[in-house]
């Protein structure tokens, strides 16, 4: 599966300061799916991004994200599956 997206992201500090900032993103994704074996699915995520951010230079970023999905009440991810989800991401 492709994805293209765009983020618009209001952020600020913690605590009294009522300073903010704005990132406009725009990203191109891929989602690979995997089964492994049965009741244990791999799925890869490979996403490019463009950041524009207030008081910044433009800048980009490379993310890989995997995730692991292990069903609990079925033997596959079909609707009504009940499962345990991990994943980690490098960026």
């Amino acid at each position: 599966m492709f994805t293209l997206g765009y983020a618009n992201i209001t952020y600020g500090e913690f605590g009294s300061s009522s300073t903010t900032s704005t990132e406009n993103r725009t990203y191109q994704e891929a989602l690979l799916p995997q089964k492994i074996s049965e009741g244990f699915y791999l799925r890869h995520r490979f996403r490019f991004e463009q950041r524009w951010i207030d008081g910044h230079d433009f800048r980009t970023r490379y993310r890989y994200a995997i995730f692991i999905d292990v069903p609990l009440n079925k033997v596959d991810l079909k609707k009504g599956a009940w499962y345990l989800a991990f994943y980690d991401e490098i960026s």
